[in-house]
């Protein structure tokens, strides 16, 4: 039954071509029946943010007119069982992730990147409590996108990407004007940004190399996983304290597009993720080296050092076993 919905109750987005309904459910975990409140919406969004008393849906909108793509944004209150639809809002581009939107002192924040014809830019909005637009930074990263966003207090962390890997640092603590106060230019990216403490930021990506084609021209290719240690406590002047490149082409972990599969232990500073290893000397080379996963010990005194290797039990593998692979 908790499936089942009055036509009257049901809402929608707006412009969605999406066929599919979104189903909001507040649970009561202190009763004993588990009351349930459900809220449901024709036109799934594409991802989600939720404070302590708000929920923020984030939806794609196509644009006709100029062949470029908005995201819309529904907000919902939330008091216990009760969510209540209170404001829409809209601005230019699309999010990475949801790591891209945050609220803070009762404005929402946002990064996204604009694709157009000319070249794809990069901005930050900043709305009001009503979901109107206050703020914004534009322009960013000409030519480039977003690969990850994070943010702390009144600061928000934001890596753009084509050939060479920009960490900005940007102030938000004026809300209509929010601006860059610092950035740092390393080769690879982070596609997952992580706070070790106030002061220190953990990035998971890839190193890249520039390589040249038959024809003359130059294309970025991926080399092995990077893990970045950044030390963010001067804000006009980021740092990468330490990093590690692990293995190459063809290495992949799921902690680059899934939080989740990432382990920390905060009292002893141990981070872990499965991986598959590869190991390249060219990009049509690869040779596979590990299936299973990597502990590292991280800290800002010693840095990124690897504290052990997990893998399955048995001979020595030649190939990724999928159905055996490990996930957390």
């Amino acid at each position: 039954d908790i499936y089942k919905q009055d036509l009257a109750k049901i809402q929608y987005v707006p412009g969605s071509n999406e066929k599919n309904y979104m189903h909001l459910i507040a649970i009561d975990l202190e009763s004993e029946q588990l009351d349930y409140n459900i809220e449901t919406i024709l036109g799934s969004g594409d991802n989600f943010y939720m404070s302590h008393e708000n929920l923020y849906i984030a939806a794609d909108k196509y644009n006709v007119n100029n062949n470029l793509s908005n995201t819309q944004l529904f907000k919902y209150d939330v008091d216990g069982l009760k969510m209540n639809f209170h404001s829409l809002g809209e601005v230019e581009g699309s999010i990475i992730n949801q790591f891209a939107m945050d609220e803070y002192e009762g404005n929402f924040r946002i990064a996204t990147t604009i694709y157009s014809e000319a070249e794809p830019t990069n901005s930050l909005y900043i709305l009001d409590e009503n979901m109107n637009t206050i703020g914004e930074l534009s322009g960013l990263a000409k030519d480039e996108r977003i690969y990850s966003v994070r943010y702390m207090g009144d600061k928000a962390y934001m890596v753009t990407f084509k050939e060479v890997d920009p960490l900005f640092v940007i102030d938000t603590s004026e809300p209509t004007k929010p601006v860059v106060l610092g950035e740092l230019k390393i080769p690879g990216y982070s596609s997952y940004l992580h706070f070790y403490d106030e002061n220190h930021l953990i990035g998971f990506g890839y190193d890249t190399k520039l390589m040249q084609d038959d024809r003359g021209g130059s294309f970025v290719q991926n080399g092995g996983m990077k893990i970045s240690l950044f030390d963010v406590s001067d804000f006009h002047n980021p740092k990468e304290k330490d990093s590690v490149i692990i293995g190459g082409n063809g290495t992949h972990s799921d902690v680059l597009y899934d939080h989740k599969a990432l382990f920390q232990h905060k009292g002893r500073s141990l981070y872990g993720f499965p991986i598959s290893v590869y190991e390249s000397s060219g990009p049509f080379d690869q040779k596979f080296i590990l299936n299973g996963a990597l502990v590292y010990e991280i800290t800002p005194e010693k840095g990124i050092l690897l504290k052990t290797t997990i893998k399955n039990d048995g001979e020595k593998e030649e190939y990724v076993d999928w159905e055996d692979t490990i996930r957390r």
